[in-house]
C-alpha cells in the first residue's frame, strides 16, 4: 500500500489535516499525519524535528508521498534538500507561499503577532524566501494548489494580487513545478475544501491536477 505523509501549517494542529487524511485513505492510502511544535522553532530547526519523525517511514520499502499545508511544504523543500529517499513518489504543496507572505512582511515585528506565531514567522517573509532551500535539482514531482478567494478581508490591503487572504496566488510558485492550480479557497481552512482534497488526490495519482 502507498503511503501519504501530512504536515499542517504554522500555528497549527495536525487535526487541520484529518478531513485530507480521511479521504485518502478512504481512496487506498496508508497516511501518516504528522504534527510539529510549529510555534517554537524557525524553519530549519523544524525541519530537523520532522525529519527525525519521518525517517522511519522513509526507510520502508513502501513508496511514499507528501503533502504539506502552507509552511509544511516549505519544510518538506528543506527535507527534500538534504535527503531524497528513493521510494518518495510525489509531493503536493497547498497553500505554500515559496516566495514569502506579504501579511509575514507587514506582521513580523508585531510583539503579539511574534508572540503567537513564533520565530519561523521571520522566515516567512518575502526577504526570506531565499534563504530555504529550493527543488529545482529535485527528482520529485511536485504539483502546487493556490486559492484566491479570500473570506478574510483584514489583510486585503497587503495585497495589489491574487491571493487566499494569506498569501498571494504569485507567491506559491516555485521553478521545477511539474503543475499549478488555482482554486477558489481561503487560506486558513484550505485543507478542508473538497476541491482541494480531489485535485491532491489526483495529482498524488496522475502526476497533474484535473484542471
Amino acid at each position: 500500500m502507498e503511503k501519504v505523509i501530512l504536515l499542517h501549517g504554522i500555528f497549527l494542529h495536525e487535526y487541520m489535516m484529518n478531513s485530507l487524511a480521511k479521504n485518502l485513505r478512504k481512496n487506498g492510502y496508508e497516511v501518516l499525519n504528522v504534527g510539529y511544535p510549529s510555534r517554537r522553532h524557525t524553519i530549519r530547526e523544524l525541519t530537523q524535528i520532522v525529519k527525525q519523525k519521518v525517517a522511519p517511514t522513509f526507510e520502508s520499502s513502501d513508496k511514499i508521498h507528501l503533502v504539506g499545508f502552507s509552511m509544511g511544504g516549505l519544510i518538506w523543500r528543506s527535507i527534500l534538500a538534504e535527503i531524497q529517499p528513493k521510494n518518495v513518489g510525489r509531493l503536493v504543496m497547498i497553500a505554500t507561499p515559496n516566495n514569502g507572505s506579504e501579511v509575514a512582511d507587514r506582521l513580523h515585528k508585531n510583539t503579539l503577532v511574534k508572540f503567537f506565531y513564533g520565530p519561523a514567522l521571520e522566515d516567512l517573509q518575502t526577504t526570506s524566501a531565499n534563504k530555504i532551500p529550493s527543488l529545482i535539482d529535485s527528482q520529485i514531482e511536485f504539483g502546487i494548489i493556490a486559492g484566491n478567494k479570500p473570506s478574510n478581508s483584514l489583510f486585503n490591503s497587503f495585497f495589489t494580487s491574487e491571493n487566499d487572504g494569506t498569501v498571494a496566488v504569485q507567491s506559491t510558485h516555485h521553478t521545477g513545478k511539474k503543475d499549478h492550480i488555482v482554486l477558489p479557497f481561503d487560506h486558513t481552512f484550505a485543507p478542508f475544501y473538497n476541491k482541494v482534497q480531489q485535485q491532491t488526490l489526483h495529482f498524488l495519482k496522475n502526476g497533474n491536477f484535473q484542471h
